[in-house]
């Protein structure tokens, strides 16, 4: 299982929802994240990895937001 966070806050959440899977359920995964991350390059990773892990479960951690 692949966690990708877009911002450092889902990241946390992200590591948070890891760390509770993998204690209640050994389920193991891993979270991946870096500062140049935004909504649009999270999109494009889950098509890439959809189409090279078909095996593997993808979680994407992406916050709503509203422009002012």
């Amino acid at each position: 299982m692949i966690f990708l966070a877009e911002c450092y806050a889902n990241e946390c959440f992200a590591r948070e929802l890891q760390q509770i899977l993998r204690r209640d359920y050994e389920i193991p995964g891993r979270v991946v994240h870096r500062r140049a991350f935004g909504r649009d390059y999270i999109i494009k990773m889950i098509e890439r990895y959809s189409e090279e892990r078909r095996e593997e479960l993808i979680i994407a951690v992406i916050d709503y937001k509203v422009g002012i």
